[in-house]
């Protein structure tokens, strides 16, 4: 697999940190006890980590440690996302509609008036 940067899956966003920041020793770091990358909201479906695991970090937020045989992402809507070795910050993407919200703030403003 080539040096891939980002690597998407539905709406989670793997972004590969450069700079290897999991050691085990830092204070700032925690292991969670849990390869559930992110449940859905509606369906329940699940994106689960296989070769490595999760951790919380105060600089980055939920990240993915991936070990030196490669790791994969698998859920039952999306296909399977192969992920070199190294770690990943992950992003929850959201979907945002500029129409609704704009909508919305006009018929804030309208009423405050």
């Amino acid at each position: 697999m080539a040096n891939v940067k980002q690597l998407v899956q539905g709406d989670i966003l793997f972004v590969r940190l450069d700079i290897p920041h999991y050691t085990g020793k830092s204070t700032e770091i925690k292991r969670l006890e849990t390869n559930v990358v992110a449940e859905g909201e509606k369906t329940g479906h699940k994106h689960i980590l296989w070769g490595g695991f999760l951790y919380n970090s105060s600089s980055w937020g939920t990240c993915a440690f991936v070990g030196n045989e490669g790791g994969t992402v698998t859920h039952d809507e999306h296909h399977t996302l192969n992920l070199s070795p190294g770690e990943y910050r992950i992003v929850r993407q959201k979907h945002y509609n500029y129409e609704a919200e704009y909508k919305r703030e006009v018929a804030e403003r309208v009423v405050e008036d």
